[in-house]
């Protein structure tokens, strides 16, 4: 019997105790499982869990928050669930921007594409069309996976915009060129 939901529950419930380091460790490793045996709204929730035991202004809270909000965003994202995605990668965003984490952006911008090329067909989203440019800024220069997919990602917004088809184009260019010096085929395909 798989004993990790009910370990974080039992950790979440005592994190007031001083076992919030356990709890967000439980909760994450049950919420991985669950996202790996498709029951996304059950790693949506376990994230949810992990994320109430964070007392606000914590060293926790600092090193965990926005890595859990990605992961919230990503597991709503796979369960159909855009908009409560969308305000999980925003919250991301916020919180990279307060701890001055780049990188929370990136995954921000990235998740909310999902697997798709553009998050809406015929339209293009200025606030994620912003989101990639800041989170572009504000990476460190130089070859990343990050800078290779939000490049990516940027261009595919801009899909359905015809006067930035050069701009997509370098963008796309720039994001192959990048994934083929990194040899990182998942960053590649």
């Amino acid at each position: 019997e798989n004993v990790l939901p009910s370990l974080a529950r039992h950790y979440c419930e005592a994190a007031a105790l001083g076992e919030t380091e356990k709890a967000i460790r439980y909760a994450t490793q049950a919420a991985e499982q669950a996202h790996a045996n498709l029951a996304y709204e059950e790693a949506a929730d376990l994230y949810e869990r992990a994320l109430t035991v964070l007392e606000p202004r914590s060293q926790d809270e600092t090193a965990h928050r926005g890595d859990l909000l990605i992961q919230l965003a990503t597991a709503h994202a796979a369960a159909g669930d855009r908009g409560a995605a969308r305000v999980a990668a925003f919250e991301a965003v916020q919180q990279g921007r307060d701890v001055g984490r780049p990188d929370l952006l990136a995954d921000a911008a990235i998740s909310m594409g999902d697997i798709r090329v553009w998050s809406e067909a015929g339209a293009v989203d200025e606030g994620l069309v912003a989101l990639c440019e800041e989170a572009l800024d504000a990476l460190p220069d130089g070859d990343s996976a990050g800078r290779a997919m939000v490049a990516a990602r940027l261009a595919g917004e801009l899909y359905f915009l015809p006067e930035a088809s050069e701009r997509r184009r370098a963008l796309t260019d720039d994001a192959v060129a990048i994934a083929r010096r990194l040899e990182d085929p998942a960053v590649l395909a």
